[in-house]
């Protein structure tokens, strides 16, 4: 169980990490040629940046998803998950 749970941690930890590298690079090489660049070529790179920024957020998300469900199978084994019914 703890090797698919370490892959399913590190796979989306290891998106945010790389998507977060690509936004600083990409922000940090716009700001130094901010000035010797059109308004289409800046414009191009901003977008790859929000492009990049939704990949880290859903990444993020599922990661979340991810803890949340290990913390809930916790509490589930530990007999303090508490299940309650509701009408369909």
């Amino acid at each position: 169980m703890m090797s698919n749970v370490s892959h399913e941690l590190r796979t989306p930890l290891n998106s945010i990490l790389s998507c977060s590298s690509i936004i600083k690079r990409t922000t940090d090489s716009i700001s130094r040629q901010l000035s010797k660049r059109t308004a289409s070529e800046i414009k191009e790179d901003l977008d790859k940046v929000r492009k990049q920024a939704r990949n880290c957020e859903i990444s993020a998300q599922l990661l979340n998803h991810f803890v949340l469900d290990i913390i809930d199978l916790n509490r589930f084994e530990n007999g303090s998950f508490e299940l309650k019914p509701t009408e369909t």
